[in-house]
């Protein structure tokens, strides 16, 4: 009897205890498997809603710098092409108005105009200010060695006798102008130029020559002068890429050139102690030909 009771135990505990393990093992199996797991122990189930994260804006040093590097990359890009630097080389015609010598003044050669070739050559640069779509404003620097000289002349009524003085002048050039050029698809265009023109004189001397005269001619005395010109003219560029071929005609105008005879020479006191004679030009029509580069 007592056997069958334990036997009865048992087999009630046994039963209990398969239900037991019937009952939680779904639970525990749901709960350690996982078919979204990856081998990484990270569960690969899709998110029910994806939350779009805000956007973060960056802080103000952040942004100062990029604004900073920004403006530097423009900055470049804007220079890039606006320099050209190159050389000029031409021939001037260079004259010496007459001399507005009232009657009883002292004249020379009886207010003949000197007038005579010569010739230029030098650097020139050219900076690119602003540009438009049908518009370049440029501003040009140049440094150019001029040779200027006139010749004048006074004879007698039946053209036996003859004087004949020869002005020469050697100086340095520094325009200072502002072109206006054209654009267009073409490679040669127009530009208008205009400015100031320093004309630094270096040096200068005079040839007096008789012609059927006995008296030995006197010498003419000389200094340079350096006086601020006016320039203007009219140019047609030629475009091959980086390198400009330019076609300048200029005229300048010195308004500092003393009219009369008596104002050129300087400490004038009579006509057998004229003084040194200042040499210059106050109207020169250049032709100018060059190259620039653009840097």
């Amino acid at each position: 009897m007592v056997s069958e009771h334990v036997t009865a135990h048992i087999t009630a505990a046994s039963v209990l205890a398969l239900a037991a393990m019937m009952f939680w093992a779904p639970g525990v199996q749901a709960q350690e498997e996982d078919p979204f797991e990856d081998e990484f122990g990270e569960s690969s189930k899709p998110a029910a809603e994806e939350v779009d994260e805000p956007v973060r804006e960056a802080p103000p040093e952040a942004r100062a710098e990029a604004g900073v590097e920004e403006e530097s990359t423009s900055g470049k890009g804007f220079a890039s092409g606006r320099l050209r630097v190159g050389g000029r080389i031409g021939g001037s015609y260079n004259q010496l108005s007459r001399p507005t010598d009232p009657a009883g003044e002292p004249t020379l050669l009886y207010g003949s105009v000197f007038s005579g070739p010569g010739f230029v050559l030098g650097a020139q640069a050219s900076f690119l200010a602003t540009s438009s779509s049908y518009l370049d404003i440029l501003l040009e620097l140049g440094l150019l060695y001029g040779f200027s000289q006139g010749t004048g002349y006074a004879e007698s009524i039946d053209g036996t006798q003859r004087q004949t003085i020869q002005l020469r002048s050697h100086g340095v050039r520094v325009p200072l102008l502002l072109r206006l050029g054209s654009r267009g698809e073409g490679r040669v265009r127009l530009s208008l130029l205009a400015g100031p023109e320093l004309l630094l004189g270096l040096a200068s001397s005079a040839t007096v020559t008789n012609e059927g005269i006995e008296d030995e001619p006197q010498p003419l005395y000389t200094k340079p002068v350096t006086h601020l010109g006016l320039s203007a003219g009219l140019g047609l560029n030629f475009n091959l890429g980086k390198v400009r071929v330019p076609l300048d005609f200029r005229l300048t105008w010195d308004p500092m050139m003393p009219g009369s005879t008596r104002e050129r020479f300087e400490d004038f006191q009579d006509l057998n102690n004229p003084g040194t004679y200042q040499v210059g030009f106050d109207t020169q029509l250049l032709f100018l030909l060059g190259v620039e580069y653009a840097l």
